[in-house]
């Protein structure tokens, strides 16, 4: 069966060695993980970021840490989240840190860890580090470094964490392989008719244990997962095209437009056929209007929106974002 869309993102940083960064426009994103750790900063919108079981909302001056192999899923409610990404490798100096390998942050949810002022100063170094990133002049490397470096310390002198021995890394490691096994599986197959003991069948387990092991490691059960797959897939498939409800639901997997309009009000809270008429009246512009689902903005897009998000929320107005 041939492989539409793949939902476990190997992440390549073009710039600098196990460190990326980068500004994004997501109005939704289904559930999906990364290889290397994320740090999702909102910088305009709210929303909500559901992980597993916990489910964060989302505003302005958020900050949300995930780790790697970790299953999330982004919804802005339809509005859109404009959010500074940054994400790094488990292995990002690894010569002389090799503990961040091991490292298990305990919450999510950055701004708990910290007091007021020194969450200023964490915001400052990320931006800063997002926008040496993005701009890429002389020497931005050791400035990206030098900031990395500072991040880290903040979020070890302030944050709750564990460093995991080897059994129990090892123990999560063949726990993270099977989640990306399965989600692969879904990736794969969403657009056929597929079961719960289809895939159990292929990790050798029982369809109840699956069952178990899927809410508590995807956060919703399997027909959840796969109808937010299809939904996604129908979506974009909008965006693109000017498609029937009909064909939409046939392309996307549902085996009836009715579990489309189901789907998408469970998940928006309103009809589908109102986001195909936004869709339909942003045809031939730049996809980046809230009814997209995702858009990457430019470098001089992003260096604005880092400029407008440290002038209201970091202190370094006086060094200012040249």
């Amino acid at each position: 069966m041939k492989k539409e869309h793949e939902e476990y993102e190997m992440i390549q940083h073009s710039k600098i060695r196990h460190l990326g960064a980068f500004v994004i426009n997501i109005t939704y994103r289904n559930f999906h993980m990364h290889s290397d750790f994320e740090l999702l900063l909102i910088a305009e919108g709210s929303g909500n970021i559901q992980m597993k079981n916990d489910s964060f909302a989302v505003k302005p001056g958020d900050a949300i840490l995930i780790h790697p192999h970790e299953m999330h899923e982004i919804d802005s409610r339809g509005k859109g989240l404009k959010i500074i990404i940054l994400q790094f490798s488990r292995h990002t100096l690894n010569d002389y840190f090799p503990f961040l390998r091991n490292t298990y942050f305990h919450s999510p949810r950055i701004k708990d860890y910290f007091a007021p002022t020194d969450y200023a100063r964490f915001l400052q170094t990320v931006t800063e580090l997002a926008f040496d990133y993005v701009k890429g002049e002389d020497f931005f490397v050791l400035r990206c470094l030098h900031l990395f470096t500072e991040m880290l310390m903040l979020l070890y002198e302030n944050a709750s964490y564990e460093f995991l021995n080897e059994n129990a890394y090892q123990e999560r490691k063949k726990r993270n392989d099977r989640v990306n096994r399965i989600s692969a599986y879904i990736d794969e197959n969403y657009l056929y008719p597929i079961r719960l003991q289809d895939i159990a069948e292929q990790e050798q387990i029982s369809a109840t244990h699956l069952s178990h092991f899927f809410a508590d490691n995807f956060g919703i059960t399997f027909q959840e997962y796969l109808n937010d797959k299809r939904l996604e897939q129908a979506l974009q498939l909008a965006e693109n095209g000017d498609y029937s409800l009909a064909a939409l639901s046939e392309l996307s997997g549902f085996s009836d437009p009715k579990y489309l309009n189901k789907a998408f009000l469970r998940k928006f809270g309103y009809p589908f056929q109102e986001y195909k008429r936004n869709v339909r009246r942003s045809f031939g512009k730049p996809a980046k209007n809230a009814q997209a689902l995702q858009y990457y903005y430019t470098r001089e897009e992003s260096l604005e929106i880092l400029h407008s998000f440290a002038k209201k929320n970091c202190m370094f107005l006086e060094k200012g974002l040249q």
